[in-house]
């Protein structure tokens, strides 16, 4: 069951990745200003089930608060990852190239009001997992 749950989440956050890039070749982020919230909300939100379920044996030693804590400081680490990583592919080539071939300016990595919204809504994602983890064992040993 807890591998079925792995696999299948790890596909969601595939698709989510796949959707993002989808995103830049139609131009998404530029036509809809939510579409960038929205991929980051729903990013944090499957990145924390999916820390949750791999890491339930070790969570399950931990107080409910300790857990949200935990949890959100993994959702936190991931999100600095995420934007490091926009940061990479924005300054190599694969970047400027798609600019080329697309024909508008392909900005993956925003400036500093970008990225705080950003690992805001990593958070919020993490937080609304959190949640729903924790209404799920509502009522069992912790």
């Amino acid at each position: 069951m807890q591998r079925t749950r792995i696999v299948v989440l790890l596909a969601i956050l595939a698709i989510i990745y796949g959707l993002s890039w989808l995103g830049v070749f139609d131009r998404w982020f530029l036509t809809y200003w939510w579409t960038d919230i929205l991929m980051h909300i729903a990013g944090a939100f499957f990145m924390a089930l999916l820390i949750s379920s791999y890491y339930s044996n070790e969570f399950s030693k931990l107080s409910q608060p300790f857990r949200m804590f935990a949890l959100l400081g993994m959702i936190v680490l991931v999100g600095v990852l995420w934007e490091f990583h926009e940061y990479i592919l924005n300054h190599s080539a694969l970047v400027p190239g798609l600019s080329h071939s697309l024909n508008y300016s392909v900005n993956l990595q925003g400036d500093v009001t970008d990225t705080m919204k950003d690992l805001s809504m990593d958070m919020l994602g993490g937080i609304l997992a959190g949640l729903l983890t924790f209404a799920r064992n509502w009522g069992t040993k912790s």
